[in-house]
């Protein structure tokens, strides 16, 4: 198994051929110690029981699972990662193709997947951080380092019939290979000559605890017409991981929900979900309530609207607050230009009868003034006999009305 940057399609195929036989030996006793070390010097593990045969002779059967001297025994972190192998396997495209003429021309390509170690961890649930790439390659090499003996079982033969067998050995691991990440992005770049070659020591140095990158440039760089690989796009596996994750719900719950139900399906959930939250009935648990509604197929919750119909409501919603924030914007400023202009008319008809009293004499004024008090009637002549602000007002409103009838206010030119 090669953890490569090649990227890796995830998407479950809605029906996968059946290859192989589910083979029970493997299921009845453990593969793993259930602990996280073993005993010293505990290098294997044994189990047998009795069976009568159908000549009803009693055979003792076995089982043996040795592990490598250095690296011993697998333990109950290592079956996770088993698993999750398995998981990649069924995945893998070459696996669910099993007419492809790629992997009839080379057997080894059948028995080889690809996947990045943030994919596996992933799966798993693990952080993708320095403890857990130890974590993962300690795993590794316990496996590789495992056989499994069995002893007068029975054995599934690929074409489904069953035959006895004194002895049968194998590992689950024929190989595996770890790329260092850190190698790959120079390597297309140093055959291009856009940098200078150098030592991984001087490439990557070590300074307080944290690696450096170190580029210098090539004399004469040359093109290449690929010189990095393009990212790989997200897949719609790995949406549906996030969609999940985004619920609390990742790991192998997330995994085991994707390989068991269609994309639509868990889609159609996790919308379900999505319009609780947006309508104010939240779950006390919304990652168990979807659990619950993928494991129980439940239907929609009442008034429910698909996604794209909230999104076009709320859109329309938008609208409606921009349009109406937009007219009172509008009222606001056509009641602000109407008061500027009532009060540049006010002062252009002050400025036009303060300027026509300071033309006219004393005596004129004097004589402008008691003609236009005697002229009061009314209201106006009532004020008059008092006094304070409303007798001062009603004053000055006859005099100007008397100025404006000997010289009369222009018409506005429209300028203000």
């Amino acid at each position: 198994m090669k953890p490569t940057p090649k990227h890796l399609s995830t998407e479950p195929a809605p029906v996968v051929t059946r290859q192989g036989h589910d083979e029970l030996n493997l299921a009845e006793f453990p593969l793993v110690l259930l602990a996280k070390r073993p005993p010293a010097g505990m290098h294997s593990i044994e189990y047998q029981d009795d069976y009568t045969d159908p000549k009803g002779k009693v055979v003792t059967r076995k089982v043996t699972i040795s592990g490598a001297g250095k690296y011993g025994l697998p333990n109950t972190q290592d079956e996770d990662v088993l698993i999750a192998l398995m998981y990649l396997t069924l995945l893998d495209k070459q696996k669910l193709r099993p007419d492809d003429s790629s992997e009839a021309s080379d057997p080894d390509a059948a028995r080889t997947i690809h996947f990045t170690r943030p994919q596996l961890f992933q799966i798993l649930g693990w952080p993708d951080i320095g403890d857990n790439y130890e974590r993962l390659k300690k795993s590794l090499r316990r496996w590789k380092g495992v056989t499994i003996v069995y002893e007068n079982w029975a054995i599934l033969t690929s074409n489904g019939e069953r035959h006895a067998t004194d002895e049968t050995g194998f590992s689950l691991l024929d190989n595996y290979e770890l790329a260092d990440g850190r190698s790959r992005p120079k390597e297309p770049l140093e055959q291009a000559k856009f940098i200078a070659p150098m030592s991984s020591q001087d490439r990557f140095p070590k300074r307080e605890g944290r690696y450096r990158i170190v580029f210098a440039r090539a004399d004469k760089p040359t093109l290449l017409s690929s010189v990095a690989e393009k990212p790989s796009p997200a897949t719609p596996h790995s949406l549906l991981l996030k969609e999940l994750k985004r619920h609390d719900i990742g790991g192998k719950a997330a995994g085991n929900f994707i390989a068991a139900h269609a994309a639509e399906y868990i889609q159609q959930k996790i919308d379900y979900l999505d319009f609780l939250i947006e309508t104010g009935k939240r779950p006390k648990n919304p990652a168990g309530w979807l659990r619950r509604a993928i494991e129980e197929d439940f239907g929609p919750p009442a008034g429910y609207a698909p996604k794209t119909e909230r999104e076009r409501l709320k859109s329309e919603e938008v609208e409606r607050r921009r349009q109406h924030e937009e007219d009172g914007r509008r009222k606001k400023e056509a009641q602000r230009k109407m008061e500027e202009q009532a009060e540049a008319e006010r002062k252009r008809r002050r400025e036009h009868i303060d300027g026509y009293l300071r033309r006219l004499s004393p005596a004129d004024r004097k004589a402008l003034e008691q003609r236009a008090l005697a002229d009061a009637s009314g209201l106006s002549r009532e004020l008059l006999q008092g006094d304070g602000p409303l007798a001062e007002a009603a004053r000055r409103n006859l005099i100007e009305e008397e100025v404006l009838r000997l010289h009369p206010l222009p018409a506005s030119d429209g300028s203000n």
